[in-house]
């Protein structure tokens, strides 16, 4: 959870940011204003693909377990796809 100018949140399925310019965020708050700048919400698609892609880039990778719970798919490695269509030739 972000919290005030140009924070970023995300909160499962939604993801948000906040107005970077202090003046315009302090302008929308004080007239009861969500001081937001963009929003949006996160499909299941998008959710595997960010999952595979920002978790590769990590040191502890992408966890299956954590996946498969997350986005009930089971996450099978590039290698084991390339064998199995080798494999079933």
């Amino acid at each position: 959870m972000g919290l005030g100018p140009g924070a970023h949140s995300y909160v499962h399925p939604n993801r948000w940011a906040n107005e970077g310019d202090v003046k315009r965020y302090i302008s929308m708050v004080n007239d009861n204003h969500r001081p937001v700048d963009f929003s949006e919400t996160i499909d299941k698609d998008k959710l595997v693909s960010e999952m595979i892609l920002l978790r590769l880039r990590t040191p502890g990778g992408l966890n299956e377990d954590v996946f498969r719970m997350k986005t009930g798919e089971i996450f099978i490695p590039v290698k084991e796809i390339k064998y199995w269509m080798n494999y079933s030739r």
